[in-house]
């Protein structure tokens, strides 16, 4: 028997089937890996979803006064936010203008940019004014509603 048929006739079959067995044990295992990474993701979709689920039920059970005050509460930290930004801009703007005052039409700009920034400023407290006074009468009435019962 010659050499090329030796190798053609057992050598490469045995090495097929030994790489073939090779490739499933390691395929195996990467699959078994994989399936425990998917688990392990599941459940902590699943732990998220439970807490996710038990704050809304909370919630949902929460007295409806709180839950507006808090909405109220979230709701006044974003305006004081707003206008405490709009209140940088304005004294920002008036440094800028008193360091370096324009003549002409770039000075009426300048004085109409910080009137806008002003007038914003100021209906802005008195929206917050506004609604901090109907929401403090909102709060009395319920209180005078709950007292009465």
């Amino acid at each position: 028997m010659e050499i090329a048929q030796i190798l053609t006739g057992y050598v490469i079959p045995v090495l097929a089937i030994v790489l073939s067995v090779a490739f499933w044990l390691t395929g195996r295992a990467s699959a078994r890996d994989a399936k425990k990474a998917l688990d392990e993701i599941t459940e902590t979709t699943r732990g998220w979803q439970k807490e996710i689920m038990e704050s809304a039920i909370s919630m949902l059970g929460a007295r409806t006064e709180v839950v507006g005050k808090q909405i109220v509460l979230e709701e006044a930290k974003v305006k004081t936010e707003i206008l405490q930004k709009v209140a940088e801009a304005v004294q920002s703007a008036s440094i800028e203008i008193a360091k370096n005052p324009k003549a002409g039409e770039e000075g009426k700009a300048q004085l109409r940019s910080l009137e806008l920034l002003l007038g914003t400023l100021l209906e802005h407290i008195g929206r917050a004014k506004d609604k901090q006074q109907l929401a403090q009468a909102m709060i009395e009435g319920k209180q005078h509603l709950s007292n009465d019962s």
